[in-house]
């Protein structure tokens, strides 16, 4: 029973009506449901996803929908322009073309969003939001770096340099860079295409104001282009400051670009770095190197040059180089300064790192030497024996380097072990020469030792002693392996065998 006044029960009941039946109508008409529930699916169905080219957008519902009602929530944003939807139905599939296509490369976002009446006349409320990648996530192709940058001066040989952010279809690229005035140009595009360099043919008219642009035309090898076009200028000046050399270095190339090297390798290429570009050909004409190297030129950029050297470096050599006054920029201003400086090899040596002697006794361990054994003052000398009167020993020399042939076998023909003291001692004789899989050690099988003769009294004379040698030659001539890397020291050792 309500005791409470007559105007309290009626907002009582107001209130209660007031959360019920919006409930009830929110669930029929206002479309409290969840878009799974309503059976919608679309594609792209996933968020980020990379939809190929020719890949159709699409929307279907399980509930049939009014098309102009369907029509109206759906749109494509984003990119670098605005797009219409051209609409098709099959059955209760609503498939989406933009206008104009999508671009590559770029992401855009599917929006169903609106309210949604179904052709039973309930009314539900979308909103769904999917981003996704037309062909490719890679992003659009984008201008890095621009030299001469917008608004400098520049010479009348100044080349045009762009740095792109991945490789350019060059096609593309010719037809949709503009330079004005009109000028001719050549286009030279690096190993990666990733930079193009415009250089004038003849060379820009001096205190002249040149802009260029480079339209969305241009594109990657996939058809992905530039967000926007870009554009620029530069103006031309006399160039009177001659050219300057500013270092030369070894250098590698690694990831689209030259790094210099702390030492100079067998094979490395030089590193010219200079204030401006030069002539090529002056370049050429003025470098030297001494001892003599032979070699070409790449430009691999702005005031960059790499010298590629046709023949070798040579280990434990010292390279002077030197650039005279032959040089010039490409506004014909000569070199003054000259330029020269030093490099010394950096070739690791060849090392003997260890020798093991093995004789005819299955009791007796191998002997082993050192590398530090090798470099001690006092002469090596290894004894060993055997119970046969002509006894035969096994050399396994180890080396830090592989020998492959044709060095290997010129090597082993060189090792020897020869009869040292008396002078009538006869050799022994090789009877193998087996090199390891990685080529890094050799094993030699010689026979045909005599043995010396034991003191009996003790007083008998030295010259009962039987002596041999075995002799590693050192030198590039002797014992060069194909990383340009020799012995510095022959290596000696006696032998003598005992009882």
């Amino acid at each position: 029973m309500c005791r409470l006044n007559n105007k309290t029960c009626f907002l009582r009941r107001f209130y209660r009506a007031a959360f019920f039946f919006p409930a009830v109508f929110g669930f029929w008409s206002c479309g409290i449901i969840s878009l799974a529930d309503m059976g919608i699916v679309t594609w792209p169905e996933s968020r980020d996803q990379v939809l190929s080219e020719g890949e159709e957008i699409w929307a279907e519902c399980s509930i049939k929908p009014e098309t102009w009602s369907a029509e109206s929530c759906a749109s494509v944003r984003g990119g670098a322009s605005q797009h219409s939807i051209d609409f098709r139905w099959d059955g209760g599939r609503m498939y989406m073309t933009p206008v104009p296509p999508l671009d590559p490369g770029r992401r855009y976002v599917l929006y169903l969003s609106g309210s949604l009446q179904a052709a039973d006349g309930r009314t539900f409320s979308v909103q769904r939001v999917i981003p996704f990648f037309s062909v490719s996530a890679e992003g659009p192709l984008e201008i890095i770096a621009v030299s001469p940058k917008n608004g400098s001066d520049a010479s009348p040989g100044t080349p045009l340099v762009f740095t792109l952010n991945r490789a350019v279809h060059r096609a593309d690229f010719r037809e949709a860079l503009d330079v004005s005035p009109r000028s001719g140009y050549s286009l030279r595009f690096s190993e990666e295409d990733r930079v193009v360099t415009v250089t004038p043919e003849p060379a820009w008219d001096c205190n002249t104001l040149y802009t260029w642009s480079l339209g969305t035309g241009a594109g990657d090898a996939s058809g992905i282009t530039l967000a926007s076009g870009r554009s620029g200028g530069f103006r031309v000046q006399e160039d009177r400051e001659p050219p300057l050399v500013l270092s030369v270095s070894p250098a590698f190339y690694s990831s689209g670009t030259w790094l210099k090297l702390p030492g100079l390798g067998r094979k490395d290429p030089l590193l010219l770095e200079l204030s401006e570009d030069v002539d090529l050909d002056s370049l050429a004409a003025a470098f030297s190197l001494s001892p003599v190297v032979n070699g070409s030129f790449l430009h691999p950029g702005r005031g960059r040059f790499v010298f590629l050297p046709e023949g070798e470096f040579v280990m434990d050599t010292e390279y002077l180089i030197l650039i005279n006054g032959e040089l010039k920029d490409l506004a014909g201003n000569h070199c003054k300064a000259g330029f020269s400086t030093i490099l010394r090899t950096d070739i690791p040596p060849q090392v003997v790192e260890s020798i093991l002697f093995m004789d005819d006794r299955p009791e007796t361990d191998p002997v082993e030497i050192t590398a530090e054994d090798l470099a001690a003052p006092n002469p090596v000398v290894i004894l060993f024996g055997g119970v046969e009167p002509d006894l035969s020993l096994l050399v396994s020399i180890n080396f830090l380097e592989p020998y492959d042939e044709p060095y290997r076998e010129a090597l082993t023909r060189r090792i020897q072990v020869s009869a040292f003291f008396p002078d009538f001692l006869p050799d022994p004789s090789r009877v193998s020469a087996v090199w390891s899989l990685f080529n890094t050690c050799l094993t030699l099988e010689y026979e045909g030792f005599k043995k010396s003769e034991l003191p009996d009294p003790p007083l008998k004379p030295a010259a009962e002693k039987k002596l041999y040698r075995l002799f590693i030659p050192g030198g590039r001539e002797f014992s060069e392996n194909r990383n340009g890397s020799w012995l510095r020291e022959d290596v000696r050792i006696l032998l003598e065998a005992q009882e």
